[in-house]
């Protein structure tokens, strides 16, 4: 599926003060490279400071690394860049050659709490490919100073998680070989019109489907009454698709949506920086690079205004007239209509994926179970018993992927899209 295997250097730099992003972007791209390699140049010895994060980062899955061992107070940024090497030598980080090959990229920016620490969530996007190593370095460099400190470097593999997905009346996987398939109602074309090529992520809407290539290029089959399945160009992270509406995230970080825009879910869409957008019925609540939730469109029942304001948040969901999130302490928060007990019956434990369905939701938790809640029509809220790495819900079916790499899907068959081939 995935050929190739770049291997990335993540440096976690400490500052001795904030920096404005845009500035330190452009002293990034302006810096010049070390001459000689800096793996083969003496470098003061290892302090306390730790990078801690697992073994396995999922793909286009919040992943949590943090920092300690870093002086309470300082500013903690998260750089990324496209190997391993000698990279830039930025003034603004006092003039240390930083060991990461340029183009670097800044992943975060937080600064380290009274004892020391500094958490970043991780994204790797799904457009990366599975199982390719991740080289991870914490770094702290103070301006003006001798030397810098540094921890080991730590090695995590990029570890891809099957995609699967439900819609409205069909279902659509990405196979093992990067090629997609789809079964259920075809009357637009949704199940039938699957192109070619390699894919990283695929997204069964309302009577359309879109999905994500390696490359991350959006394409989009089936029904096109308000242009839902014509995506813009560019390059873009990650993708959902609604029952009209569809938005995604692009490679600068930003929201773009297209298809229905009754409620201003088109022409509503948030500036800033994000990482997860999900697209419901008629509104969409996206996550920001700090964890934030923001929600805009259609707001019957609170499934916008309800948002929690405070608090860090892994992902998001948006059903019919409901939302929910997952926090960074793995619980599940949702507000909105409540007419089926989707909000008020979030089960209580801890979790590590979400996905909101128009009228219920499932979730997987620490131990790999599936646990649903809300409108219990068809058995939808009904789950196998079982280990599984993904699961996804919509209307009146869900679908997950065991641990075994099993497809399955449960709930309404009413055109066969709970009947995996």
């Amino acid at each position: 599926m995935f050929r190739t295997a770049p291997i990335w250097l993540l440096a976690a730099c400490a500052v001795d003060g904030p920096l404005p992003e845009q500035a330190l972007h452009d002293a990034l791209d302006e810096a010049p490279t070390a001459a000689t390699d800096p793996f083969d140049t003496p470098r003061p010895p290892p302090g306390v400071l730790d990078l801690a994060g697992p073994e396995r980062a999922h793909l286009d899955r919040p992943t949590r690394y943090t920092v300690s061992g870093v002086a309470p107070g300082a500013t903690v940024r998260l750089v990324r860049g496209r190997g391993q090497g000698p990279g830039p030598c930025p003034a603004v980080m006092g003039g240390t050659c930083l060991e990461v090959l340029a183009p670097v990229t800044i992943m975060g920016t937080q600064v380290a709490d009274a004892d020391g620490q500094a958490s970043f969530t991780l994204q790797v996007p799904a457009t990366v490919g599975p199982d390719r190593p991740l080289t991870l370095q914490a770094l702290v460099v103070v301006p003006g100073a001798a030397g810098d400190t540094s921890s080991p470097l730590v090695s995590t593999t990029a570890h891809a998680v099957e995609r699967i997905s439900s819609g409205s009346f069909h279902s659509c996987q990405v196979l093992a070989d990067g090629s997609i398939d789809c079964w259920g109602r075809d009357d637009d074309g949704q199940v039938s019109g699957v192109p070619q090529g390699s894919w990283a992520d695929v997204r069964a809407g309302g009577m359309h489907t879109c999905a994500l290539d390696v490359q991350g290029v959006v394409a989009c089959w089936g029904l096109d009454t308000e242009g839902q399945a014509s995506p813009p160009a560019g390059s873009f992270t990650q993708l959902e698709t609604g029952t009209f509406t569809t938005c995604a995230v692009d490679d600068q970080s930003a929201i773009q949506c297209w298809g229905r825009d009754t409620n201003g879910q088109v022409a509503g869409v948030p500036a800033g920086t994000f990482r997860q957008v999900s697209t419901g019925d008629n509104h969409a609540c996206a996550l920001d690079d700090t964890g934030s939730i923001t929600c805009w469109g259609g707001d019957s029942d609170g499934q916008v205004t309800g948002a929690p304001t405070a608090g860090t948040y892994l992902e998001v969901g948006a059903g019919a007239f409901h939302s929910c999130a997952l926090d960074d302490l793995g619980s599940l928060t949702c507000w909105g209509r409540d007419t089926d007990g989707q909000v008020s019956g979030a089960p209580a434990g801890v979790f590590t994926a979400l996905a909101a369905g128009a009228f219920h939701n499932c979730a997987l938790d620490d131990a790999g179970d599936l646990a649903c809640w809300g409108d219990p029509a068809n058995g939808k809220s009904t789950p196998p018993e079982g280990r599984f790495v993904a699961v996804d819900a919509w209307l009146n079916t869900s679908c997950a992927i065991d641990d075994q790499g099993a497809s399955h899907c449960w709930g309404s068959d009413s055109f066969g899209q709970a009947t995996v081939p």
